[in-house]
């Protein structure tokens, strides 16, 4: 066994010297089709935790006549290598991940307090702005508030 070729490459190279498919080791492992393709193509984000890995790795080189032990021992480091790689993707994805709904959740407050803003400063606005309001809260109106109803109170003891 050389470490020239990956795991999987190794791996596929020896299943595929002895004309076994991969559909024979998922049948005989009850490992899916997809995870032994992941295997072979030493897609380590597409696997479980290293330990399922690891007896993926055992139950296929079993399958395929392989010394387990021995397939491990030599490809153990690459193996740990790719794992830990992908660990340190799947963190680093997830920070990004948790920041970015962070800057979301900022963002969403800061369109909210605009929002408000614009709400307060359009009824200021329209208070302030519409002849409407300021007949109302002109002292004229109040006087002619007076008149009317000192006028409504005339009419009604004449009836």
């Amino acid at each position: 066994m050389e470490q020239e070729l990956t795991l999987g490459e190794y791996l596929r190279q020896e299943r595929e010297m002895q004309r076994i498919t991969i559909e024979q080791i998922a049948s005989t492992t009850k490992i899916g089709v997809r995870t032994l393709h992941a295997l072979e193509a030493d897609q380590y984000h597409e696997l479980p935790a290293k330990p399922f890995i690891r007896g993926f790795i055992i139950a296929y080189a079993r399958c395929i006549g392989l010394n387990a032990d021995a397939v491990l021992q030599i490809y153990e480091p690459f193996m740990n290598q790719k794992v830990s790689e992908n660990l340190n993707q799947k963190k680093s994805h997830k920070l990004s991940f948790l920041e970015k709904q962070e800057q979301e959740h900022f963002n969403l407050r800061f369109v909210l307090l605009i929002l408000v803003m614009l709400i307060l400063l359009a009824g200021v606005a329209i208070y302030f702005l519409n002849p409407t309001f300021k007949f109302f809260s002109h002292p004229y109106f109040s006087q002619l508030q007076e008149k009317l109803t000192s006028k409504e109170k005339v009419s009604e003891g004449e009836k």
